[in-house]
């Protein structure tokens, strides 16, 4: 079961939040060092953004247990947020009330794996038209987990690792030939999914040739 709302979030200094309140997170937060996208800081969320300053698209869904990878998003991780009482709500300050409280299920621990296209250097702003889903569902407290990064956001996680004597770690890439599957559009309801064979490709078109 997902419940998928969407429409969207103003970014500020390059990121937007999640939190238990209305109030905006106290005190420096330090970029992510593990996934460059998301990290978590006791009841609160932080999520990184290409945009610096402006609306960028948001998707949310909820769900009642882990959901498989979505296909076509550039850079994927996860964190984990502990609930309380307060719930927890996409904190910006337009739209504070688009999205609904997200833990739907009550107080409790959480799990928010953070999709993004478009992001860029999120370091220097140069998002453009980036993209944002995200899943949450109730899991044991896990550490920060970066699932896949595209190469220019790798880059710049990697610059930051340096800088701070942590080099990044070693994921595995997807071949550059290997097409990569367009996301669902931000404005699709929630669909099955048609399987296809891996590695499936449309049968080319024969070219015309001239005659002798």
């Amino acid at each position: 079961m997902a419940d998928r709302t969407q429409g969207t979030v103003f970014t500020e200094y390059g990121s937007f939040y999640l939190v238990p309140g209305f109030e905006f997170p106290q005190g420096d937060w330090p970029r992510s060092l593990t996934t460059g996208l998301v990290s978590a800081r006791g009841e609160e969320v932080r999520i990184a953004t290409g945009t610096r300053t402006g609306e960028v698209p948001l998707a949310i869904e909820t769900l009642d247990r882990e959901p498989p990878l979505e296909p076509g998003w550039e850079d994927v991780a996860e964190v984990s947020v502990a609930v309380a009482s307060g719930g927890l709500r996409v904190l910006e300050s337009r739209h504070p009330f688009l999205f609904g409280d997200l833990a739907v299920f009550g107080p409790g621990d959480y799990r928010v794996r953070v999709y993004a296209n478009n992001r860029g250097d999120e370091r220097a702003g140069r998002g453009s038209g980036d993209s944002y889903l995200l899943q949450l569902w109730q899991a044991p407290m896990a550490e920060e987990k970066l699932i896949r990064l595209c190469e220019e956001s790798r880059h710049g996680l990697d610059a930051a690792r340096r800088l701070a004597g942590e080099p990044l770690p070693d994921l595995p890439r997807p071949p550059r030939s290997d097409p990569r599957p367009e996301p669902r559009p931000m404005s699709a309801p929630v669909a099955p999914r048609v399987a296809h064979p891996q590695g499936a490709l449309p049968h080319p078109t024969a070219s015309p040739t001239e005659d002798d």
